[in-house]
């Protein structure tokens, strides 16, 4: 009971310390361009001569209710100035990284002739390599088809049992 008496008191409350609706400045009256009025009426060209002028009344109307609701050009500010996305952090990531890349690019760049070429097991061509490429280029001769197939599945055999055989 009391419960109920204190929300009605809140409730009256707000409404007398609440701000009159006629008190509320209304929105300035928009005044459309020519321009801006030929596009706003454009769905009122197919209406009948009768219905154009209701059309036209409503189309100026919805115009202007919504104008005034939002301003792009400042929304836009808004958003960017917020960076829901991130883009200023990653635009700024990247502009640190292309700085730390051009560093360490100008410290540590190296002209070809200062590269020595080294001869380990990495850039070694295995011996047979070249013989598993000249049997592949041999079965190309082969006629098209199944006998060519053959060819490649034997050199396929071939050349396993090549790589499986310890180096001398």
């Amino acid at each position: 009971m009391v419960r109920t008496l204190a929300s009605i008191a809140l409730f009256c409350c707000s409404l007398f310390t609440a701000t009159p609706a006629w008190a509320i400045a209304p929105l300035p009256k928009k005044e459309f361009t020519e321009r801006e009025k030929e596009r706003i009426l454009l769905p009122c060209k197919r209406a009948s001569p009768d219905r154009r002028i209701r059309c036209e009344v409503r189309e100026l109307k919805r115009a202007e209710a919504e104008w005034g609701k939002s301003n792009p050009t400042d929304a836009y500010a808004v958003y960017d100035w917020m960076d829901l996305g991130g883009q200023h952090l990653r635009d700024r990531l990247q502009q640190e990284r292309v700085d730390a890349f051009t560093e360490h690019w100008e410290q540590t760049r190296k002209v070809y002739s200062q590269f020595t070429p080294t001869d380990d097991v990495n850039t070694q061509r295995l011996p047979y390599v070249n013989a598993i490429r000249e049997s592949r280029l041999d079965c190309m001769y082969v006629q098209h088809g199944r006998a060519r197939a053959k060819c490649f599945d034997i050199q396929i055999d071939v050349s396993q049992r090549m790589m499986r055989t310890p180096q001398k």
